[in-house]
């Protein structure tokens, strides 16, 4: 877990035992500058700055440069840790986003984007695996009219769309037109609408997890959280989407877990779509608590930032992960 504290630095800590250890930063990682990328599994933990990639196993940190990179995309990262392989998604939001691969060992890179689709060029909004153990991938975006939202799945050689749309957010697209000078909008026509395997309205997606009987729950912008039934439709489970953006996503059993900048923690019942809300920033007031980050996710900042000024959005993203929750206040 990323740990962010009241002078402003980062840490590294892991939870075995019931208990908190430091793992860095170390003399190789910065402490003063959050790391743009962050994974683990099993015995290996991965931190990216920049073009250098870190490892801290058994014990050590060492390093080796991401070969060929001039540059990460800007954006925020989401994480998958797969053996050696790194899959790292970039989040600029309406300047779009990539996939990449990285492997840990050697540092050499390469694109994990799929072949053109509609989803081409989409920010990545979540990387996560299922029961099975196989890799899904959320791109999407709300800008301005458009919708779109896509849940790719990668099969060990190819990715697949499983279902997706692209619309936007009225039931008609405004025909704007220029003439004399002036613009005019005409006759709202039929929305320009591309669907796949997607029964419910236009939508742009935010985050995808599994419920413990393995059916999917995807987050969307305008519907909140939809399932899928056994024969393969989807449902929606919450009447309202969240307030504010989307910082996490995460189901715990029979609930989902969202993470937003604006409004604390929102836990939605499966089952019932019960929706309660716990407000993250009074608790942290009151108790002091670190501000954490989920392993995996990390927000690419300006390397001339200052140390100590996220948005709560970020600072509290984190929270929604299991192992977040785990940690106890501080004083």
């Amino acid at each position: 877990m990323l740990v962010s504290t009241s002078d402003g630095r980062f840490s590294i800590l892991e939870r075995e035992a019931g208990a908190w250890r430091h793992l860095g930063p170390s003399a190789l990682v910065s402490a003063d500058v959050l790391p743009d990328a962050i994974a683990a599994a099993e015995d290996l933990l991965v931190v990216v700055e920049g073009t250098s990639l870190h490892r801290y196993r058994a014990g050590w940190w060492d390093s080796t440069p991401i070969l060929g990179l001039e540059r990460l995309p800007s954006g925020t990262s989401h994480t998958l840790l797969l053996g050696r392989r790194l899959l790292i998604g970039f989040d600029a939001g309406e300047w779009g986003g990539t996939l990449l691969w990285i492997d840990v060992e050697t540092g050499e890179w390469s694109s994990a984007d799929p072949a053109a689709g509609w989803w081409e060029g989409l920010p990545v909004r979540a990387i996560t695996q299922d029961l099975r153990g196989r890799v899904w991938v959320v791109r999407g975006l709300a800008h301005l009219n458009g919708l779109e939202g896509w849940l790719l799945r990668w099969d060990g050689a190819a990715w697949a769309a499983t279902c997706g749309n692209k619309g936007d957010n009225h039931h008609g697209a405004a025909d704007v037109s220029e003439g004399g000078g002036e613009w005019r909008i005409g006759e709202l026509s039929p929305p320009s609408l591309r669907t796949e395997d997607w029964s419910l309205a236009a939508d742009a997606f935010d985050g995808v997890g599994f419920d413990d009987q393995g059916a999917a729950c995807l987050l969307t912008t305008r519907q909140g959280v939809v399932r899928q039934a056994p024969d393969g439709a989807w449902r929606q489970v919450s009447r309202t989407p969240p307030e504010g953006q989307c910082t996490g996503f995460v189901i715990d059993g029979r609930s989902a877990v969202i993470g937003t900048g604006v409004a604390g923690v929102i836990l939605v019942g499966l089952d019932d779509g019960h929706v309660r809300r716990i407000d993250l920033r009074s608790a942290c007031a009151t108790h002091s608590t670190p501000r954490v980050r989920r392993v995996g996710d990390a927000a690419r900042r300006h390397r001339t930032a200052i140390p100590g000024r996220d948005p709560p959005a970020r600072a509290c993203a984190g929270a929604t992960d299991r192992t977040a929750r785990a940690a106890r206040p501080t004083s």
